[in-house]
């Protein structure tokens, strides 16, 4: 006795219902390859992400070091400029004093240096190394501080751009779940 042949079940389109399984299934594979690795990158870029906060908070650390260190060098600024004033004060004092003591000359002799000179260049060259010093430091740490900021900046102007690309590739990811889903949904309806 022979039995009857079934005819393959076709779809809609004519083609038959094992071929429309196996092209899904394809699909699905790929999409499945894409996901994988739009997560392995999305997994990639947040670790960047976090370094790149972790490098602006260390940054933003450093900066604040710096200003702070400007600010001391500063009050050290104020500090020594008093001393200095105190101490010109006291030599225009002693120099005072010494005017009142210097010989006078005898028979057109030269009169001595007066010590008046040696102070005044003593105190002049101290206060502008001093000064000096103390502004080229200073000037050195604005420079620095400057450009902390500057690369603070840039992080963070990077860190927005990862930031951006992260939430594209979660849009990304979000669109091929739902096409998944769908794709999920049309496969059942054509079963």
């Amino acid at each position: 006795m022979n039995l009857p042949t079934r005819s393959p079940i076709t779809a809609s389109n004519g083609e038959s219902l094992n071929d429309n399984i196996a092209v899904t299934r394809k699909k699905l594979h790929i999409v499945s390859k894409e996901y994988v690795k739009q997560r392995k990158e999305l997994e990639r870029i947040s670790q960047i992400a976090l370094q790149q906060h972790e490098d602006i908070e260390f940054q933003t650390s450093t900066i604040n070091d710096l200003t702070e260190q400007c600010t001391k060098q500063q009050e050290l600024i104020k500090d020594l400029s008093n001393r200095l004033n105190v101490e010109r004060d006291m030599a225009d004092n002693v120099l005072k004093m010494n005017l009142n003591l210097t010989e006078v000359p005898i028979n057109n002799e030269k009169p001595k240096e007066p010590i008046q000179l040696l102070i005044e260049e003593t105190i002049v060259d101290a206060e502008q190394d001093t000064v000096q010093d103390l502004l080229e430091k200073n000037s050195l740490l604005r420079m620095e501080l400057f450009a902390e900021r500057e690369e603070k900046h840039k992080l963070k102007r990077e860190k927005e751009k990862l930031d951006e690309l992260v939430a594209y590739l979660y849009s990304q990811i979000a669109l091929t779940d739902t096409n998944n889903k769908n794709d999920g949904i049309s496969n059942t309806n054509t079963i």
